[in-house]
């Protein structure tokens, strides 16, 4: 009998449970119809039906920053994938296909190999088990989707695939403009995550190339930092102090200050609450260090204190990184005279550092205030002290 001659009805179909858990979500199965005979099959992921396009069969987005959809989609997409190859596999060889079959078939198919989806489900078990924050998860979920985009936004992607080439041609990838489009740092981080994934599978007893990172780039590149001088400082204290900025513009230079002032980062600047404050000095648990419970102290000056004066609770406006990155633009532009500095709210941090070692702070007493596990971090930053020491020097020569 020939496959064009077999005649057998198999439908397809992932569709979110009637049954709203606790959370406001729905289970997401997959139906098989094998002759007008159905059987559920639990994807174990879940989402509300509010959001889920049934005729698509894809989750849509809940929010217009939600990292979540395109995992949950990732395992839809290879659900359905996996579903369909034993469906034409079957069709191809003229066999008749039980549900019994396609459910045996379903779970033991060649999804192991599938590094995509090896890589997401170990990313949320990450998650779930404290071994990465919140934050940490939507980054590598950027690099995983990179990743996706990379080979054409395919589901699939073979652990025998990954190979010195594959690597080294992802690496120009992510370099190139219009396509990756990324910084040299960025792009190295992108392939540190990957590498992250493939030994982790590699550990986990998958069959994976050896060598395949040994000619990928493995030392990240000292960028060109910006630091505020103590001019620039202070004209921006005096256009706070002005109040002639919008509400969130105001906001944003308010944490910018904060930080200018602390040195803590801006992940760590929407947790500080009133109750971290006692005797005028800030303890943080950096969310950067929260795997190892790495805390920050930090006495408040002065002017730090004035701007968190009469708050309570939350000190600071949940705002995100990128609108902060955007706000900071239009207020160096706003500074008198203005600051033709590319402000970053990184920049802050940066100036804390540089001028406490110019105002005769020790590396070691910086590390523990800047939350650095590597005093070689932060010896960067008498290094740039040093720099800003060399270019002073040369105001002698016009005298």
């Amino acid at each position: 009998m020939k496959s064009g001659d077999f005649n057998q009805s198999v439908t397809l179909k992932v569709y979110p449970q009637a049954h709203v858990r606790a959370d406001g979500t729905n289970t997401l199965y997959l139906r098989v119809t094998i002759d007008r005979k159905k059987k559920e099959i639990n994807l174990n992921v879940n989402w509300p039906i509010a959001h889920f396009d049934s005729k698509s069969e894809q989750a849509l987005p809940r929010h217009s920053k939600d990292q979540d959809v395109n995992s949950v989609n990732m395992i839809v997409n290879e659900a359905k994938g996996r579903a369909n190859r034993i469906k034409l596999r079957f069709f191809a060889e003229s066999r008749a296909l039980t549900l019994d079959q396609f459910v045996k078939e379903f779970d033991t198919f060649e999804s192991r190999d599938n590094f995509l989806f090896y890589w997401n489900n170990r990313m949320q078990e990450k998650l779930s088990n404290g071994m990465i924050s919140t934050r940490s998860r939507d980054y590598q979920n950027s690099d995983l989707n990179r990743l996706r985009k990379f080979i054409g936004n395919k589901d699939f992607l073979s652990m025998g695939d990954i190979t010195s080439d594959f690597i080294s041609n992802y690496h120009k990838w992510l370099m190139k403009k219009g396509k990756g489009g990324l910084q040299y740092n960025s792009a190295l981080r992108a392939i540190k995550t990957l590498q992250s994934y493939f030994l982790s599978a590699q550990n986990d007893g998958f069959k994976m190339n050896s060598n395949v990172f040994s000619k990928a780039p493995k030392t990240y590149r000292e960028g060109i930092r910006q630091v505020l001088e103590k001019s620039e400082l202070q004209a921006l204290k005096e256009l706070f102090k002005a109040e002639t900025l919008t509400d969130l513009q105001q906001e944003v230079l308010r944490k910018f200050l904060f930080s200018c002032y602390t040195g803590i980062r801006i992940s760590d600047s929407a947790l500080v609450s009133r109750s971290m404050i006692n005797d005028g000095k800030l303890t943080v648990k950096t969310k950067k260090g929260e795997r190892y419970g790495k805390e920050v102290t930090v006495k408040l000056a002065d002017f730090a204190l004035s701007l968190i004066e009469g708050r309570k609770g939350q000190l600071f406006r949940t705002i995100a990184d990128k609108t902060c990155n955007v706000e900071l633009k239009v207020i160096a532009a706003s500074a008198k005279p203005p600051i033709e500095k590319r402000l970053t709210f990184h920049v802050s941090r940066d100036t804390f550092a540089t001028m406490f070692i110019e105002l005769g702070g020790d590396v070691g007493t910086l590390r523990e205030l800047m939350g650095h596990s590597s005093i070689r971090t932060t010896q960067i930053y008498m290094k740039m002290s040093e720099k800003r020491a060399e270019k002073l020097m040369d105001n002698f020569n016009e005298i």
